[in-house]
């Protein structure tokens, strides 16, 4: 079992970006012990490295939006070589999410960003809940065992594994031994130390700001989401509401029956039979949203076919 300093690791890391290649790495572990300031250090000796900034507030985010912008081209888009940080990645890439258009597209992007030879860093409270494709993206697995203390996993090269991760023979070494060290994926382990002096209370200041602006932003999009469902709702309803009146003109001209007779047949006003008759195109069933207008369209239609039928 071989044990190194965080700033090997780094090295690692800046050597696979200065080859032309990106370093996707995911980090779990309990709440906690430590996966935010792993980050931390590892990000800033891979900057120091490879002589590019890095700062939480402008290498750190929350949000996949941002991600995105970091690493496409734009404005925003980072510099080649850069440390980029997810600090919530269940967030972005959670496994249950697999079929969102954003979480797709962001998986696209980050297939994409090896032009870039970034290094993309994310944490998650369990490694297997990330997206499968996420998983086959990432290059090195960082678990944090216990605070300052972390075991590394690098995704085999085998051609011929269907599991790269090894994850059955990962969870065999830990029964047996209450370790990892003997699976065939397991690299290292690295000690690290806590957060330089100061730098905590700012890490969670600008943290609880995101979080907040991301909070607001998904409640105007909630809010946005629900005004558009209403609205196709409502053409639903306006739609399923001119079928009925057409069917039922219809069936007035086939039987010949009076007005006063449908109303009462059919449970509306005589003045909305005359506004249907002459004009075909609407009757107001109901003003709600709630399902009763297609409710009571399948039963007048129910009504019409037993009508009809008993004719024959």
């Amino acid at each position: 079992m071989k044990i190194i300093e965080i700033e090997e690791f780094a090295a690692t890391i800046s050597d696979i970006l200065g080859s032309d290649r990106d370093a996707i790495i995911v980090l779990d572990g309990f709440k906690g012990e430590g996966k935010t300031v792993f980050m931390f250090w590892l990000g800033f000796h891979i900057s120091h490295a490879t002589k590019t900034t890095f700062d939480i507030e402008d290498n750190f985010t929350w949000q996949r939006s941002e991600l995105q912008e970091w690493i496409n081209p734009g404005p925003k888009q980072k510099p080649v070589q850069s440390v980029v940080v997810s600090d919530e990645l269940v967030g972005m890439f959670y496994a249950r999410e697999w079929q969102d258009n954003n979480q797709i597209d962001g998986l696209k992007l980050l297939n994409m960003c090896r032009d870039r030879h970034l290094c993309v860093m994310g944490a998650i409270p369990n490694f297997w809940e990330l997206d499968i494709n996420f998983r086959t993206l990432t290059l090195f697995w960082v678990h944090i065992h216990e605070r300052g203390r972390a075991w590394v996993f690098r995704q085999s090269d085998n051609p011929g594994a269907r599991d790269k991760w090894y994850k059955s023979e990962v969870e065999k070494s830990y029964f047996k031994n209450n370790n990892p060290y003997g699976s065939p994926t397991f690299i290292c382990e690295i000690h690290f130390p806590d957060w330089p002096r100061g730098l905590e209370e700012r890490y969670y200041a600008i943290r609880n700001v995101k979080r907040l602006n991301i909070e607001n932003q998904r409640a105007e999009k909630d809010k946005s989401q629900i005004k558009e469902n209403i609205k196709h709702y409502k053409e639903s309803i306006s739609k399923q509401n001119r079928q009925i009146c057409l069917l039922i003109k219809g069936f007035m001209d086939i039987t010949e029956m009076k007005k006063e007779n449908v109303s009462a047949f059919l449970g509306i006003t005589p003045e909305q039979v005359e506004e249907l008759y002459i004009s075909g195109e609407r009757i107001s069933i109901t003003e709600g949203i709630d399902g009763s207008a297609i409710d009571l369209a399948v039963i007048r239609t129910k009504q019409i076919d037993a009508y009809m039928e008993n004719l024959k």
